[in-house]
């Protein structure tokens, strides 16, 4: 199986994606961090990869447990933040097409990072700075205080 995109990134094949996982979710390896693309790319293949409420508790459960193995200070803005993971699975259930074969699941995946690898301030537009980096949303979901998500990407994603 191939190693993941030097420094994380979006793999170009189903084995890629499946190495990301290994390596993110299943071990987590300490000293790693995760970059935006990666935790994009890692949502979307996951959540395209069977029933959406267990691929969302594999998704954060991992996460979680990649948090503690690197041990990161707890500081505003550093560590693992559960609002924005499940503000971006929110996106990707939203955004990501049903497919059928391992070439549309990459091929969607990496059409949904590319669409939102530069949008990382997106939940800055539902979420005050000072609410997301809170200790309550980085350890459990907020609802935003800016604007409600039913609105969600009906104009401003993609």
């Amino acid at each position: 199986m191939p190693p993941p995109p030097p420094g994380g990134g979006v793999p170009g094949t189903a084995e890629g994606f499946v190495a990301l996982q290994e390596v993110y979710c299943a071990r987590g390896r300490s000293g790693d961090r995760l970059g935006h693309e990666t935790h994009l790319a890692m949502i979307a293949w996951t959540i395209m990869g069977g029933d959406e409420a267990a691929s969302t508790e594999r998704i954060i459960s991992s996460l979680r447990r990649l948090d503690r193995k690197r041990a990161v200070p707890l500081a505003p803005g550093r560590s693992y933040n559960e609002t924005i993971t499940l503000f971006w699975i929110a996106v990707a259930k939203r955004r990501l097409p049903a497919v059928e074969s391992e070439a549309e699941r990459v091929a969607a995946a990496r059409a949904f990072v590319r669409a939102f690898a530069g949008r990382g301030d997106l939940p800055y537009e539902y979420f005050s700075r000072p609410l997301v980096h809170s200790w309550r949303a980085r350890s459990g979901w907020v609802e935003p205080d800016l604007k409600p998500l039913g609105d969600l990407c009906d104009s401003q994603c993609g």
